[in-house]
Formats: structure tokens, sequence, C-alpha cells
């Protein structure tokens, strides 16, 4: 209890002569530790706030990379699955168009081409 209804106790016990000058004394050094106990444990604290400060910021930035490397890796996925079902369309038209057909060569030719746009879907190729 050193504050200020302490001090006025103090003052209050010397002016009544309860407490001598040396223990008034005593009591005032013990106020001015605690004091300097006070502000070192308000710069540690302050440290450590900007401790935290600067964690939150490090982690902000680290949420931010990971937010903009996956739109990157939705946005490369979505047009893989456009390119992928884009040939799958071409290929459906191809063996429909090689299932009408009477001739051989002609179907043949149909389901090379389904081949063709499935590999070239496969390797990355528009």
């Amino acid at each position: 209890m050193m504050s200020k209804e302490r001090l006025e106790e103090l003052h209050k016990y010397y002016i009544s002569g309860i407490i001598n000058a040396d223990d008034l004394v005593q009591e005032v050094v013990k106020l001015e530790q605690l004091i300097e106990e006070l502000l070192d444990y308000a710069k540690e604290q302050a440290e450590l706030v900007k401790e935290l400060e600067d964690e939150i910021e490090d982690t902000e930035n680290i949420y931010i990379q990971q937010l903009e490397e996956s739109e990157r890796t939705y946005d490369y996925f979505k047009k893989e699955i456009e390119r992928y079902k884009q040939a799958l369309e071409l290929v459906e038209d191809e063996l429909e168009y090689a299932k009408t057909t009477g001739n051989d060569e002609v179907r043949d030719m149909y389901i090379k081409n389904s081949i063709r746009f499935i590999n070239e879907a496969l390797e990355g190729e528009e």
C-alpha cells in the first residue's frame, strides 16, 4: 500500500510522533524502490507489447502470403478444370461422330482425334 493514502498515513504518524524521522526515511526509501520496480515492470511490459506487436505483424504477413498463394492455386486449378471440361466436350463430340459413321477410316479418325484431345489436356497444351 504505497500510495497517496500511505504517504498521508506516514505523515500523520510522523506528526503525531508515532513514527520517527529514521523510520520515515526508511519508508520513503521503500517507496522509491517500489517506484523503481514499477518503472522496471512498466518497461518490461512495454517491451513485451512490442514483441507481441511484431509477432502479430509477422503472422499477418504470413497469412497474407498464404492467402495470395491459395488464390493463385485456386485460379490455376479453375483454369485446369475448364480446360479439362473443354477437352471432354470435344472428346464426347468426336466419339459421338465415331458412333454414327459407317466408315471405318472416318471412325478411326474421330477416335484418334479423341485420343489427341485427351493427351493435349493431360499435357497442358491448349
